[in-house]
């Protein structure tokens, strides 16, 4: 029998929050190989999670970056910094894996919690990428969360290519959606996750895996976004509504989800998207939610119902 491929776990992350040390740590439990690419304030928590840490700034120099940058075009009500550093961190990706001689990875957020060893699953040797993709999507939803993502050098080349071909020579695909957050008042817009639904879409020169679809052959899926019941199709999971996250079992190192008519589902990983990150701790550590959480997230309610 063949071994199987040893999948690095790669973050990207600048500053030292809590929720990274509690990723980096849960992501470590399962993991061989975790790599940080971080800045001199998160250095000393990745070395004490075990993990290897590289700096950013060693890894954007690339004309590459530079001719996506150029070419560029904001078009969202989001930030135009943060919308454009979001895309920055595949492009340091790219020269990250390059450099070091790394074919296949696994990307992750750092508002992730894993519970599985990424090389064990069988379906990943064989692909060149996997991500999160709804199947049930408004008319301009257009959205792919990478979030929790499988690449190689192949992928992450082919999506690169395409996002700068795409703000070079064929803005109006864009702008088609842009324009209907305008006329509707919509927030949002065009962000990396809009870039890669239609890389996800359109490409045929990769083999990929809808990561959030039961029918993917993992035997487990990925979370797309605890905060909602949606994961590849709508209300698909039962919710805690009193902390309004997904419903989640943690029973002997594994986690698992509720679907809507109650069977467990595998998760390998979730995503602690947004106000879920401060559960992170309780679902690392395996804490029961206590009275205390639930009374942060009803005084949370409180207040924002107060300042709307």
């Amino acid at each position: 029998m063949m071994e199987k491929q040893q999948i690095p776990v790669i973050f990207y992350h600048t500053g030292n929050q809590e929720y990274l040390k509690i990723a980096l740590e849960q992501c470590k439990k399962y993991n061989q190989t975790v790599i940080l690419l971080g800045d001199s304030s998160n250095k000393e928590m990745a070395v004490k999670a075990d993990c290897f840490w590289y700096p950013v700034e060693n890894y954007d120099k690339k004309s590459q970056w530079k001719r996506f940058e150029q070419a560029y075009v904001g078009m969202s009500t989001n930030d135009y910094r943060f919308e454009l550093n979001c895309f920055r961190r595949f492009f340091v990706i790219d020269e990250f894996i390059k450099e070091l001689e790394i074919d296949k990875f696994i990307y992750l957020d750092s508002d992730i919690l894993t519970y599985v060893n990424f090389s064990e699953l069988d379906g990943l040797q064989k692909l060149d990428c996997g991500m999160s993709v709804p199947e049930e999507q408004s008319k301009y939803g257009w959205v792919a969360n990478c979030g929790i993502s499988l690449w190689n050098q192949k992928s992450v080349a082919s999506f690169l290519e395409y996002c700068i071909d795409i703000y070079e020579n064929h803005l109006e695909l864009l702008e088609e959606k842009w324009n209907y957050h305008k006329e509707n008042q919509v927030p949002g817009g065009i962000c990396d996750m809009t870039l890669q639904y239609l890389w996800y879409k359109n490409d045929n020169t990769c083999r990929k895996v809808n990561l959030v679809d039961r029918e993917n052959g993992l035997a487990g899926v990925m979370d797309f976004n605890v905060n909602l019941a949606t994961n590849c199709y709508k209300e698909e999971y039962q919710m805690n509504r009193m902390v309004r996250i997904k419903k989640i079992l943690i029973e002997n190192g594994q986690s698992f989800l509720y679907d809507r008519n109650g069977n467990k589902v595998r998760v390998f990983a979730i995503h602690f998207l947004g106000p879920a990150k401060q559960h992170m701790k309780s679902y690392a550590y395996n804490r029961k939610l206590v009275l205390k959480d639930y009374l942060i997230c009803y005084l949370k309610r409180i207040k924002a119902f107060v300042v709307r």
